[in-house]
């Protein structure tokens, strides 16, 4: 497989998952645990229009959302921010929808920018 959210990738995501090529983004980081012991784990996200889906790894991509993990609906009052460093994750971004939020982090900060760009 190319490299995680190449335009190479991002286009054999898409037909795999019959979405027509409206993935615009994918690639590992990592996402803080909304519940229990609020421990960091590694996924694979997909940004697809106007839903950020995420995956336990690329090789659990299917041709249903409900192969996902989790999603987040990104809708006209969701905002982004840059969080603040926590232990080793320095390139923490959050997204703000309502009551809901999704905390991720990002192998450098040109990939934080990116991705924040995307969405």
């Amino acid at each position: 497989m190319a490299e995680a959210g190449g335009r190479e990738s991002v286009e054999m995501i898409s037909e795999a998952m019959g979405l027509d090529g409206t993935v615009t983004k994918t690639g590992y980081m990592h996402k803080m645990a909304t519940s229990g012991s609020r421990s960091w784990r590694k996924r694979y996200f997909v940004l697809n229009g106007h839903q950020l889906l995420y995956y336990a790894d690329h090789k659990n991509l299917g041709t249903k959302s409900s192969n996902a993990k989790g999603d987040f609906l990104l809708t006209a009052d969701c905002y982004l921010e840059d969080g603040t460093k926590v232990g080793s994750h320095d390139f923490v971004f959050e997204i703000h929808s309502g009551t809901h939020k999704l905390r991720m982090s990002a192998r450098t900060a040109d990939e934080r920018a990116a991705w924040k760009a995307a969405i």
